[in-house]
């Protein structure tokens, strides 16, 4: 879950507590929060992505060696099976609960070129997570002319600044995947989509992500105290920047 002060991010929406709904209400909404994601997907997909489809993108590292590719519908029971541990449950738009909205989930993202599943080539190319990009322009800069919310698939990248995230599934932890992962997008965002400036954060009792940071080359800028709200507790979040130039 990525929130930075001073930034209007994706993840804001992600972390807001959600009220109890009925199973009508709850099916409305996530039949309204597809069709929205796959729009601003979509005007992703048009403002800012290169002729042609996203290649697969390699990187190996140590034991890790893992291709990132564009979601596919076929990926659905990953997602499902992802979102239902404790870690994942409250980090997506919608309750993740059923094939269909996990399928939802993927059309969000499906060809928007900056969220890419995670593919580990040591299991048969395996999908066992997900890392992405997504915009975020600095409350100083005023909203981007496109008008829409920075953050989101439907934004466009200003600045070159991009907010980096990732999850991968428990069997696929400690091995290096996730590091392999993040580097193989930094390539990706740095040298094709010119990019000049990552950002990443997680909860400071979060260690395991601090150390897919650091080892991706991300350099620790400074923690906001009580900056998330989850599950009735303040946490505290740890910023991380790369620059292209240091990559």
């Amino acid at each position: 879950m990525r929130v930075t002060s001073g930034y209007v991010t994706k993840a804001e929406a992600d972390i807001r507590p959600q009220e109890p709904a009925t199973a009508t209400a709850t099916a409305t909404a996530t039949a309204t929060a597809t069709a929205m994601a796959t729009a601003m997907a979509t005007a992703m997909a048009t403002a800012t992505r290169p002729e042609g489809r996203v290649r697969p993108r390699e990187w190996r590292m140590g034991d890790a060696a893992v291709v990132l590719r564009e979601w596919r519908v076929g990926d659905a029971a990953v997602v499902l099976r992802a979102f239902q541990g404790d870690d994942l449950r409250d980090q997506a738009s919608w309750p993740i609960v059923t094939l269909k909205d996990a399928e939802g989930w993927i059309a969000s993202w499906r060809g928007a070129g900056h969220a890419f599943a995670v593919t580990d080539m040591t299991r048969g190319g395996l999908v066992v997570g997900n890392v992405a990009v997504t915009p975020v322009v600095p409350a100083f800069e005023g909203p981007s002319e496109a008008g829409a919310v920075a953050g989101t698939p439907g934004a466009p990248f200003q600045g070159g600044a991009g907010m980096v995230s990732y999850w991968v599934v428990p069997e696929a932890r400690g091995r290096g995947v996730a590091t392999a992962a993040v580097l193989a997008l930094v390539r990706w965002a740095f040298g094709e989509r010119g990019m000049r400036r990552l950002e990443l954060e997680h909860r400071t009792d979060n260690p395991a992500s601090c150390r897919v940071a650091t080892r991706a080359g991300f350099v620790a800028d400074g923690v906001e105290r009580g900056r998330l709200l989850r599950d009735g507790v303040r946490r505290d979040i740890e910023h991380h920047t790369l620059l292209a130039a240091a990559a």
